[in-house]
C-alpha cells in the first residue's frame, strides 16, 4: 500500500524528521533528499519540530 498509492506519504519520527518517503513523494518533491530532513522543509516551512515539553 505504501509503495502503490498515488498519494504522497511521508513517515516521520517523534521529532518530525522524515524517516521514509514513498515513490510519489519523491516524484512530487523533484527527487530532493527527503529522508533525514524536517518534515516542513520540503514545503518551505521554516523552523524545526518542537522538542519534548517539560513537565
Amino acid at each position: 500500500m505504501f509503495e502503490g498509492t498515488s498519494n504522497l506519504v511521508l513517515i516521520t519520527d517523534n521529532d518530525g524528521k522524515i524517516v521514509e518517503a514513498n515513490p510519489e513523494a519523491n516524484i512530487f518533491f523533484s527527487q530532493q533528499e527527503l529522508v533525514g530532513c524536517f518534515c516542513g522543509a520540503p514545503l518551505g516551512l521554516a523552523g524545526t519540530s518542537p522538542g519534548p515539553t517539560a513537565s
